[in-house]
């Protein structure tokens, strides 16, 4: 039974590889059709851009096609960044065929379109790309150089993959530079950064290459653990690449533990599963260390085949390194063969690879020191020529510096003089607009105030006809109770009319008149008890009562304008309140203030209610409880009598309970 399960989960996921791989390949197809049909620039460039990303890795020779055919559409990119891409994309193709040289060429121009157009990511990018490259062709310092940079600005974005991939190449460089503690060093960190992302490419990566390091220091069981855990990661991933340099490394391991045959295996193993690719990375190497064990196996013609083959693909990709390798191996053949005049000339050659290989790397640190040296030589130059002006013309700089704060003192109080009359015309300009402005205002004030006079006066006179009218009509049909009651609200209508009337005139003479208040000294009790008659007969129409609470004591007050502050609180109490409830006044004077409280079991005030409460003409959410008319216009006379009074008035309400009004007055 377990069997048939694997069996059958095998199936299935082949299957789904199955089902993948048509779909690619299907993409793929339609997109090269795509390709043919269009000739519009943009579009192709679109199109050859994708097609690229999907024949990465899996055929180089259509990929270098489409990147070259891109190059064509350099000058018609829609920005630095896109062209910049274009040659990166070539740079990459030609790479994986170990044209470095090119390959830099490239890298370089997309640089240069990065860095104007100020893309730190792509740049670092093609710093490695240039530190992979100049690893390569055994320029090791250029190499470092530019890794170096790319991890410096990775770093900086923090960005942990890129970082790992500059660490793993950076360990390549140095130990293809031969310096092992190093490039063990920079595997190590790079193993280790990676390990933590859990990236498993790049920890496949990471740990194939720090094995690298691990073979030539002699910990050839580290090794072997990594490549097996680089080895597995790759064939789950099927990166061919990584599969190709585990199966080296393996070669490598083999060799240096004296099992030419198993190292023979694993090298020819190497080679047959790269094929024609990763030339620089896999194959050289292979073919040399192959020549090498085949040597030791004492097959010496085998050994210089392979040799030959090695060297002659070195000089194709222009790699000095392996092609000082390559001439080593095959002088030491030859030297085995007896034929010491070849043997002698590839040791030559070798010799020759060797010097141009140190002179590279060495002219890097050389002119970097140079270029120190200099710089420091010139600052030396420099402070001591500093010095020497200093001690010479200290009087100089004396009278300078004076002159310097003279003439910023004198500049200050021109600038303090230029900005003191420029404030001043800009008060006297601005106090012109104003003066303008309450000009307008006032004229407009003086129109609208003569508009409601109008309207006031010419309203008064119909209505006290209409109500004329009314008291003939109620004689006239005494007996008829319909029409009385059509009377009645006739009356009401009129008196609201006569109310809001009153109302305006009220609040138009308390804006317009300024006055000064009328102080004399009343009765607080008297004046409670004459709000309370004036409003009783309007709390009896509605079955609400009126209570007050007061101290009988002598206070300065303008009798007028409390009586109209408190009155219209009571009105509105008695307005908004069911019937059958009370309306408390209640009045005293404590610490030179005199408080007046006006508290009924109405409706209460919302939170939105408490926002426009005292501005004009607003409706609130409370409504009056028997009809009676509401004009919004009482509670904004209260306020502005408060404001007459210099008084000051507080609201305490709950929605459903009622309100307390509580005004208090400073005593005079």
């Amino acid at each position: 039974m377990p069997s048939k399960l694997i069996t059958s989960m095998l199936m299935a996921c082949l299957l789904l590889l199955a089902q993948w791989v048509t779909a690619q390949s299907g993409k793929v197809d339609s997109l090269e059709a795509s390709l043919l049909k269009t000739s519009v620039d943009t579009a192709r460039l679109s199109i050859i851009n994708q097609l690229i990303r999907c024949y990465t890795d899996s055929n180089n020779e259509r990929t270098i096609a489409l990147a070259k055919e891109a190059l064509t559409f350099v000058d018609k990119a829609r920005s630095k960044k896109e062209a910049a891409g274009i040659y990166l994309n070539y740079a990459l193709a030609i790479e994986a065929l170990g044209k470095y040289t090119e390959s830099i060429l490239y890298n370089e121009k997309a640089l240069d379109l990065y860095k104007q157009a100020n893309d730190s990511a792509n740049i670092s990018i093609i710093y490695n790309n240039l530190g992979i490259g100049y690893n390569q062709l055994g320029d090791y310092s250029m190499a470092v150089h530019n890794l170096l940079l790319a991890i410096e600005i990775d770093e900086a974005l923090q960005d942990s993959i890129g970082s790992s991939f500059d660490y793993i190449n950076l360990s390549e460089t140095y130990y293809f530079s031969k310096n092992y503690q190093l490039a063990e060093l920079w595997g190590k960190k790079a193993f280790n950064t990676i390990n933590a992302t859990r990236e498993k490419y790049g920890l496949a990566y990471a740990a194939e290459t720090l094995a690298l390091a691990y073979i030539e220091l002699g910990k050839l069981d580290s090794a072997k653990l990594l490549v097996s855990t680089a080895s597995a990661l790759a064939k789950v991933q099927s990166v061919d690449y990584l599969i190709c340099r585990s199966e080296s490394h393996l070669g490598r391991i083999s060799l240096k533990q004296g099992d030419y045959d198993g190292a023979r295996f694993h090298f020819l193993n190497a080679l047959k599963l790269s094929k024609d690719k990763y030339i620089s990375d896999v194959r050289l190497p292979s073919l040399i260390l192959l020549s090498e064990a085949y040597l030791y196996l004492n097959k010496e013609q085998i050994a210089l085949e392979h040799g030959i083959e090695a060297y002659q693909a070195s000089l194709t990709v222009k790699n000095k390194v392996w092609a000082m390798e390559s001439s080593t191996v095959l002088a030491k053949i030859f030297e085995k063969m007896n034929r010491g005049k070849e043997a002698i000339k590839y040791l030559q050659l070798a010799s020759l690879y060797k010097d141009t290989i140190l002179d590279q790397s060495i002219r890097g640190s050389i002119l970097a020191k140079a270029f120190n040296i200099n710089l420091e030589n010139e600052k030396r130059a420099k402070q001591k020529a500093l010095d020497g002006l200093e001690e010479k013309d200290k009087v100089v700089l004396r009278q300078r510096y004076l002159l310097i704060i003279g003439g910023i003192l004198v500049l200050s109080l021109l600038t303090f003089l230029y900005l003191i009359r420029k404030a001043g015309i800009d008060r006297k300009r601005n106090n012109e607009q104003l003066i303008s402005n309450n000009i307008q205002l006032n004229r407009l004030n003086q129109e609208v105030n003569g508009l409601i006079n109008t309207i006031v006066h010419d309203l008064k006179a119909p209505l006290n006809s209409l109500q004329g009218i009314l008291y003939v009509l109620e004689q006239d049909t005494s007996h008829n109770s319909s029409a009385n009651e059509m009377i009645k609200h006739g009356h009401r209508v009129i008196e609201g009319g006569h109310e809001i009337i009153k109302e305006l005139l009220e609040l138009r003479e308390l804006e317009e008149k300024t006055t000064a208040l009328n102080i004399e000294n009343i009765s607080l009790k008297k004046l409670i008890e004459g709000i309370k008659e004036e409003y009783l007969p309007y709390a009896h129409q509605k079955q609400i009562s009126i209570n007050t609470l007061s101290e009988d004591e002598m206070v300065g007050l303008d009798q007028q304008m409390v009586k109209r502050l408190i009155g219209n609180l009571v009105s509105n109490a008695i307005k908004y309140s069911p019937p059958g409830k009370q309306v408390q006044i209640v009045a005293h004077k404590a610490n030179q203030l005199i408080t007046f409280e006006v508290v009924d079991e109405g409706q209460g005030f919302s939170e939105e209610d408490r926002e426009k409460m005292y501005q004009k003409f607003q409706k609130l959410s409370a409504r009056p409880t028997a009809g009676e008319t509401s004009h919004g216009l009482g509670l904004a006379i209260v306020k502005i009598i408060v404001s007459r009074l210099k008084a000051n008035i507080e609201l305490t309400s709950e929605v459903g309970k009622g309100s307390s009004f509580i005004v208090t007055i400073p005593a005079t």
